[in-house]
């Protein structure tokens, strides 16, 4: 699998909100120290912090979060190692049946928990799993 150089995104015009395009470098930044964290064996499992700064006065959406948290998180998600889909999101097979184009450049997944604000900013907690990791212990697990 070819590896990516940090920073490395999707490019999905127009979907973005310039927001997050200002975070692409310092979530790329936090997959990295993830990925390197997840590959040390006496880390592996640990969770990798960041915190995500919001100017006072930055509105909380429904679920807890500020515009800036949620542009950190869709950054993260962009990432090329992260994003789960190519471009085009659907390819068809010769009959014509539609069949989703997984990204190649994928190598991990993404789990996120955030945590409590501090004067740092609020805390944002990211592990990393290689992508075939869940389906390998599936096949050892249930055969």
């Amino acid at each position: 699998m070819a590896r990516l150089a940090q920073g490395d995104l999707i490019n999905l015009s127009g979907s973005r909100s310039r927001l997050a395009i200002s975070y692409d470098a310092s979530a790329a930044r936090v997959i990295t120290a993830a990925i390197a964290r997840y590959g040390d064996r006496k880390a592996r499992g640990d969770w990798h912090t960041a915190y995500v700064a919001s100017p006072a006065g930055d509105p909380v959406d429904r679920g807890g979060r500020t515009s800036h948290e949620r542009a950190f998180m869709q950054a993260m998600y962009y990432d090329a190692r992260i994003y789960r889909h190519g471009d085009p999101y659907y390819l068809y097979n010769d009959e014509g049946d539609r069949y989703e184009n997984p990204n190649p450049r994928r190598t991990h997944a993404l789990r996120v928990k955030w945590g409590r604000v501090t004067v740092r900013g609020r805390e944002c907690m990211v592990r990393v799993y290689p992508v075939g990791e869940a389906s390998l212990y599936a096949e050892q697990r249930y055969g």
